[in-house]
C-alpha cells in the first residue's frame, strides 16, 4: 500500500520542479530509508516516458570516508561520476539518514 502523500511528492517532484518529459534520463540518489519516494519517482519517471536509474548508497559509507580518507580522498570525484552527470537531464538526490547523529563527531 503506497502513501498519497509520497505519491503527491513524487509528481510534485517530477511535474513541477522537473518539469520531466518522456525521453529524459533521470537518476535517482538516495538511501534505504528513502525507499518509498524513491519508488514513487521511479514509478512517476516511467510512467511519464523518462528513463529512470538509481543509485542507492549505505548508511556509514560518508562517516568511513571523513574518518579515514585523505584530504585527496575526499575531494575525489571519479570520472565516471563527472561523466555521468554530464549525461543526465535531471538528478533527485534524497538525503535521508537512519542515524541523524552520524556525522557529528565529524570536523
Amino acid at each position: 500500500m503506497t502513501d498519497p502523500r509520497v505519491e503527491r511528492l513524487a509528481a510534485l517532484l517530477l511535474d513541477y520542479s522537473l518539469s520531466l518529459e518522456a525521453g529524459q534520463v533521470v537518476r535517482l540518489d538516495g538511501t534505504v530509508h528513502a525507499a518509498p519516494l524513491v519508488v514513487a519517482l521511479y514509478r512517476g519517471a516511467l510512467e511519464r516516458g523518462a528513463h529512470p536509474y538509481t543509485s542507492v548508497t549505505l548508511d556509514g559509507l560518508d562517516q568511513l570516508l571523513l574518518d579515514h580518507g585523505t584530504d585527496e580522498q575526499i575531494a575525489y570525484l571519479s570520472p565516471t561520476d563527472w561523466a555521468e552527470v554530464e549525461a543526465v537531464d535531471a538528478i533527485v538526490t534524497i538525503w535521508s539518514e537512519g542515524n541523524t547523529r552520524e556525522l557529528s563527531r565529524v570536523d
